[in-house]
């Protein structure tokens, strides 16, 4: 077998996997009571792939109280999923946040 086509059937090996995700992740219920707010740069002039996700619980003053801080890196290696793979977890995470 090529290179190119290890890399060919590789990269259809986790695309499947990846639309079997999506598809598991429309019909799992979103955790209530936690806020999301999506595509946050963490640097000055970000691309698209260096923003971040902040997930926090519901009716806080995110001026004024400190809330607990998780912090949840998608280690997908630029091969698979994306910052939204664990929205589900994070969001439950922080409706368990007490400040």
């Amino acid at each position: 077998m090529t290179d190119e086509r290890f890399v060919e059937q590789l990269t259809q090996h986790w695309q499947r996997v990846a639309k079997r995700d999506r598809q598991r992740e429309l019909t799992q219920p979103k955790p209530l009571g936690a806020l999301v707010q999506t595509d946050r740069p963490y640097i000055a002039q970000a691309s698209p792939l260096q923003k971040l996700n902040l997930y926090f619980p519901k009716n806080v003053n995110l001026n004024t109280e400190k809330l607990p801080t998780i912090i949840d890196i998608h280690g997908g290696g630029w091969m698979y999923g994306d910052c939204h793979l664990n929205d589900s977890y994070c969001l439950f995470l922080a409706s368990q946040a007490m400040p």
